[in-house]
């Protein structure tokens, strides 16, 4: 069993955006207790997520050979906002559930 994460859309204006990714369970069996987490760094310092250091989405079970859709909405304060804008970010994009773990890295770039 393993996941295939593909980030299908990045929207949002100002200080907040929403991310959305497929998530594909490539085996047979189900993943069971799934949930998506996301995280965000800019210049190799972590960045705040509506003040937390992560947001997170349950899934629920993952049928095998079934693709399911992750939503985050990433809000970030002006300072953290500003250092995005300027550097970058990269968003870790991470699907867990109690058989497997899979992270994706996406680069952000203004």
């Amino acid at each position: 069993m393993n996941f295939e994460i593909e980030i299908t859309n990045v929207s949002g204006a100002g200080l907040s955006r929403a991310v959305t990714a497929q998530v594909t369970n490539k085996g047979s069996a189900d993943a069971h207790n799934a949930w998506a987490k996301a995280e965000v760094f800019s210049q190799g310092q972590r960045i705040q997520i509506s003040g937390q250091d992560y947001v997170k989405q349950d899934l629920g079970t993952v049928k095998g050979r079934t693709t399911v859709i992750a939503q985050a909405t990433l809000d970030f304060g002006l300072f953290d906002g500003l250092t995005i804008l300027q550097n970058g970010a990269q968003v870790l994009f991470s699907v867990c559930s109690d058989e497997y773990i899979e992270t994706l890295t996406y680069d952000y770039k203004p």
